[in-house]
């Protein structure tokens, strides 16, 4: 027998890779500790004009993470949405493939020789509030799914007693805290 088929093992390979998964995001987004990307103080928007490959990884990587929600649905069947973790999962890959998106369609408009700081009018069918209106809608969505990763993480501590307990809490407040957000939505 493998030893990676032993649930211990298991717990942690699955951890680790959420916290790699988790940090290279931090990274793409925010930068390295030491050097903000550029984006969080120059601009204050994405760039338009490139895609990083580590954001294309992280989106590939993203996609293998739904493949596994894939099999574990397939594994459990509807029992699957029962996990208020588990929504969270396909609620934050939701929010990372719409930013991807919002990504690819910025950069494809700035390819075509839009600036997005520019306002002038391109090729593209983009004009300019549309193009920030999109990088909003990028940066809200990457920043909503990483705060729900992080989030995450509260489930594997649930071995911790005094965690564990605070995890449960946080669990059912969930369905509360969605209808706050559909709700601001909803207002805004």
């Amino acid at each position: 027998m493998l030893c990676y088929a032993a649930p211990q093992v298991k717990f942690v390979l699955h951890n680790a890779s959420a916290i790699a998964y988790t940090l290279l995001y931090t990274i793409i987004l925010c930068g390295w500790p030491w050097q903000a990307a550029d984006w969080m103080w120059h601009s204050g928007r994405i760039d338009s004009q490139h895609l990083p490959a580590a954001e294309v990884f992280a989106w590939a990587w993203t996609g293998t993470r739904c493949l596994e929600e894939l099999f574990q649905v397939a594994q459990t069947g509807s029992d699957y949405l029962d996990s208020c973790w588990n929504l969270l999962d396909v609620v934050t890959y939701g929010m990372i493939f719409g930013a991807a998106g919002c990504r690819i369609a910025l950069v494809l408009d700035g390819r075509r020789g839009v600036w997005l700081w520019s306002g002038a009018e391109g090729a593209a069918a983009l004009d300019f509030a549309t193009r920030i209106t999109l990088s909003n809608i990028c940066q809200c969505l990457y920043a909503l799914s990483l705060t729900a990763m992080y989030i995450r993480f509260i489930d594997a501590l649930k071995l911790v007693e005094k965690v564990g307990v605070l995890s449960i809490t946080l669990g059912k407040m969930f369905v509360d805290v969605g209808t706050w957000c559909a709700m601001l939505c909803g207002y805004a």
